[in-house]
């Protein structure tokens, strides 16, 4: 009985020996993929949304594919994008996967007449503010005044420094109807 078990453990010995930790199969998908996008809007009634997808980890040989139904393809940009959710899969030459949903939003544009000089009437133009004998060293009277101005309005109306503490603040939606006025060149529409 002796003999037998000694003899089984240098077998087991010698197996262990020739085949060592080396031979013991990596997991390919150990490195785990990681996927970051930067995406561009689209116009609502045409397709002009895209997207640049970025990743790291996994292996060589990516291949990108749009909603599951789409054909895989190599680059990692897609164009003509409408509105709406959209779901990336990653596949590296390994077969190792991750997934990542981004949305493509609808451009916003905003028009001087009927966005921005309301806001800023309301909110800037206001008694003791950016009106004649105002706190404010200038007026925001008229598309001229306003349009002089606009980078800086776009600035501190991000920040929340514009209209100053203690008076209402701007909504999200205010703040962004500025910012697409003044980065659509703010023109006087």
């Amino acid at each position: 009985m002796k003999q037998m078990y000694y003899v089984c453990a240098m077998v087991l010995a010698l197996f262990m020996v020739a085949c060592g930790e080396d031979d013991i199969p990596s997991d390919p998908c150990a490195n785990p993929i990681v996927i970051t996008v930067d995406t561009s809007n689209s116009q609502a009634d045409t397709p002009t949304g895209s997207v640049t997808i970025s990743t790291t980890g996994g292996n060589a040989g990516k291949t990108y594919a749009l909603n599951s139904g789409t054909a895989a393809q190599s680059s990692n940009v897609f164009n003509d994008l409408a509105i709406g959710s959209y779901t990336v899969l990653v596949v590296d030459a390994e077969g190792c996967s991750a997934n990542f949903t981004f949305v493509i939003d609808e451009v916003l544009s905003a028009s001087f007449a009927s966005d921005i000089e309301p806001i800023i009437q309301s909110r800037c133009a206001t008694s003791g503010c950016h009106v004649a004998g105002g706190s404010a060293p200038f007026t925001l009277n008229g598309y001229a005044e306003i349009s002089a101005r606009a980078v800086r309005i776009k600035v501190r109306s991000e920040a929340g420094t514009m209209p100053p503490s203690g008076s209402p603040g701007l909504s999200q939606l205010q703040v962004d109807l500025i910012s697409a006025w003044v980065d659509a060149g703010a023109e006087n529409n």
